[in-house]
């Protein structure tokens, strides 16, 4: 596979994701006060966002991992997830997860899993691209209580970032690219479901 022609804007498959997320219950932005400040409150901010966004939908990832657990260190709880095996399959890339890819990932004491990840990608016509991407994890207090008791059940709603660089001529577009995964981790699965969009900038709104 070559590199792929305009990729349709699909906004409206993000923003069903964004609903049946767990996380979707949960208003992360701060309020303006009426002094100005920021504060937590129920009320809406009566502003609209300055720039125009579109998401085009660029593959679905789903991988299956295996955990080595770290443990408590001084920069949190410690687990390296390394992918097994797994597929990047979608309009803009088709290709599959080489095994040995890994997620350092590090969890804060608040549930919160900080993702560090570091992939290779092999196309079908045989490109590397290296996959490289931060992100959270939303584990949330009771469910990361059961990963230090070494239990891994249910599933956490995963957010990432992801960027690539690869030699490969027919797949030097994704360098400049700046990707927005958004899926879900099935512990007692040991896999990753994630869909990725390519962010698009519109017109400005606002001035």
């Amino acid at each position: 596979m070559t590199a792929p022609g305009p990729l349709a804007p699909q906004p409206s498959l993000l923003t069903e994701l964004m609903r049946r997320s767990p996380a979707s219950t949960v208003d992360p932005l701060p309020r303006a006060g009426s002094a100005g400040r920021r504060r937590a409150g129920p009320e809406p901010i009566d502003a609209p966002p300055r720039l125009a966004c579109e998401f085009v939908y660029l593959a679905t990832v789903t991988a299956t991992v295996r955990a080595e657990v770290i443990g408590d260190t001084p920069d949190g709880y410690r687990v390296n997830f390394y992918i097994t095996s797994g597929t990047v399959s979608g309009p803009g890339v088709d290709a599959d997860l080489r095994a040995g890819g890994v997620d350092w990932m590090t969890i804060r004491p608040d549930g919160t899993g900080v993702v560090d990840v570091g992939v290779t990608y092999e196309t079908s016509d045989g490109a590397l691209i290296l996959e490289q991407s931060g992100g959270v994890l939303q584990l949330g207090a009771e469910q990361f209580a059961q990963v230090r008791a070494g239990v891994f059940a249910g599933s956490a709603p995963y957010y990432s970032s992801p960027q690539w660089r690869t030699s490969a001529p027919a797949w030097a577009w994704l360098n400049g690219q700046q990707g927005f995964g958004v899926g879900v981790v099935v512990l007692h699965e040991s896999s990753i479901r994630s869909d990725i969009y390519l962010p698009r900038l519109g017109s400005v709104v606002g001035s």
